[in-house]
């Protein structure tokens, strides 16, 4: 074959690729007010979680795509942020199976620091990024939440209807919300 006609065949197969994307992370998720959302530190990825050899074992069992899991299910209820359960790839584990000792729910003691919770999933933007209702910046000390700002959006925001198709599955959220 000649040069030219390989060069057409990989430039049509390139073309014709579609676009490789990578899985989403696991996200922290919060539950404020019957409303779900994720919670991120300041500081980068993942709120932290207390140490136990069944969480350490959990993390090595964990075998999905999506790295981050597994992460905790947390609700802010009167200013206190409660640890209730845990969350992976395949869905819901009981906090008592990873967490024996801790009572549940679980006052979240170990967290302190700034944290962003971002609640009531409404769009994506142009980028891709998603874009929720209510962004509440949360001033943590042991569990309590000792400041917070709150940012509504709407969906201004939003990329045109055609483009959303990246949208939080429900199961993402499974059991938070009851």
């Amino acid at each position: 074959m000649n040069r030219l006609l390989q060069f057409a065949i990989l430039l049509a197969l390139w073309y014709l690729m579609p676009v490789a994307s990578a899985t989403e992370p696991l996200h922290d998720q919060l539950v404020i007010d019957s409303k779900a959302g994720q919670i991120f530190p300041e500081k980068c990825c993942w709120l932290e979680l207390p140490d136990s050899e069944e969480l350490r074992s959990a993390r090595r069992a964990e075998s999905c795509s999506a790295i981050g899991g597994p992460v905790g299910q947390f609700k802010l209820l009167d200013d206190k942020i409660w640890l209730t359960g845990l969350y992976r790839c395949g869905g819901g584990i009981p906090l008592k199976s990873i967490f024996p000792n801790l009572p549940d729910p679980a006052l979240a003691d170990w967290l302190s620091g700034t944290f962003t919770a971002r609640i009531d999933y409404l769009c994506r933007n142009q980028v891709g990024a998603p874009i929720y209702k209510r962004e509440i910046n949360l001033v943590i000390q042991r569990g309590v939440v000792r400041s917070r700002g709150e940012k509504i959006n709407d969906e201004s925001l939003c990329a045109p209807r055609h483009n959303l198709s990246l949208q939080p599955t429900r199961a993402s959220y499974a059991g938070l919300v009851g």
